[in-house]
């Protein structure tokens, strides 16, 4: 029983620990409004993204709406 509650306790101090490194990705705006635009003009508009977390943020795939 004794060594039921240890492993139950490191399991625990684990799952603890793992949280507490997360990324954490926070973005100025959400979405960006060009208005109108001519045809041919060309537009830009950078999303500024910071991770605010204590892992490495991985961004797999990025697609227009």
């Amino acid at each position: 029983m004794k060594h039921c509650l240890t492993l139950w306790l490191l399991l625990l101090a684990v799952t603890v620990i793992a949280q507490d490194k997360a990324p954490k990705l926070a973005l100025e705006s959400f979405e960006h409004d060009f208005g109108r635009v001519k045809e041919g003009a060309k537009v830009s508009h950078t999303f500024r993204l910071k991770n605010e977390g204590t892992a490495n943020v991985v961004i797999e795939s990025v697609a227009p709406s």
